[in-house]
């Protein structure tokens, strides 16, 4: 059963992969070498550090340029993202207030945490019951 690389490990070994690609064929030769030591003395094998294909990245906020691994986080932003465009398509059914309070979280970059959400639910709630009182 092999053990996680610890970060020090995983550091020397990045700094040795990264000389595979010297264009002295010495140097990617005796890095090779190295790499397959390093990974000897600490009972691993390639297996072991190099990780399966998993599924493809998403970029749930274009503007940010962040990539996200977890497609339910990817689906959290996409759906909080369509919340904040509804909030700011709307937002002069707002007091000045709300859209004060609105507009620091309709900022959040990446995954929005609890309280983000929280907001920004309530505020388009607080839209959709006054576009409905209104008719």
């Amino acid at each position: 059963m092999s053990r996680p690389l610890s970060p020090a490990s995983r550091d020397r070994l990045l700094k040795v992969c990264r000389l595979l690609a010297s264009p002295h064929a010495g140097e990617r030769a005796a890095a090779a070498l190295t790499a397959a030591r390093l990974l000897e003395r600490l009972g691993l094998d390639w297996d072991a550090v190099i990780a399966p294909a998993g599924p493809p990245r998403v970029r749930p906020d274009p503007a940010s340029g962040r990539y996200c691994d977890d497609p339910g986080e990817a689906a959290q932003v996409a759906a909080f993202r369509a919340e904040v465009a509804f909030i700011r398509a709307h937002r002069d059914r707002l007091t000045r207030a709300e859209q004060l309070q609105f507009g620091w979280y309709s900022t959040v970059q990446g995954a929005p945490g609890p309280a983000a959400l929280q907001a920004v639910a309530y505020h388009a709630r607080l839209i959709r019951q006054r576009l409905a009182e209104d008719g």
